[in-house]
């Protein structure tokens, strides 16, 4: 399995997740055809990566004691692989992701791939 489908499978099984839990725990029920919110997605990924960043940093420092700029420095240049899918993180801490632009070709009735930028590993 490649992946972009694997990447998709997570994100199905975590939107189901999703899903279920605004209802049980918030009382929020999505309609059928209602797209889930991007935030959860985005605040799984900022928190899995930090705990990633924090777990490495303690397992290199004995000491236990960590600074704020070593803390920043090793989210930089870097590509982090959540289960929401792959991102970069370049020497700004800009977060870069994999960019597709499709154009509708009113003719066939297909959308082609007009512009691809694809991250940096």
């Amino acid at each position: 399995m490649d992946d972009e489908k694997r990447n998709n499978n997570e994100l199905t099984l975590l939107g189901d997740l999703w899903r279920n839990q605004s209802a049980t725990v918030y009382g929020y029920s999505y309609k059928s055809n209602e797209m889930i919110s991007p935030h959860p997605a985005s605040s799984y990924a900022a928190v899995t990566i930090f705990a990633q960043v924090v777990n490495e940093a303690y397992s290199e420092n004995c000491s236990n004691r960590l600074s704020g700029r070593d803390l920043a420095r090793r989210f930089l240049n870097r590509t982090f692989y959540p289960r929401t899918g792959g991102l970069w993180i370049d020497g700004n801490g800009d977060r870069i992701t994999k960019l597709v632009l499709r154009q509708l070709n009113t003719v066939t009735s297909a959308f082609h791939v007009t512009l691809l930028q694809l991250m940096v590993y």
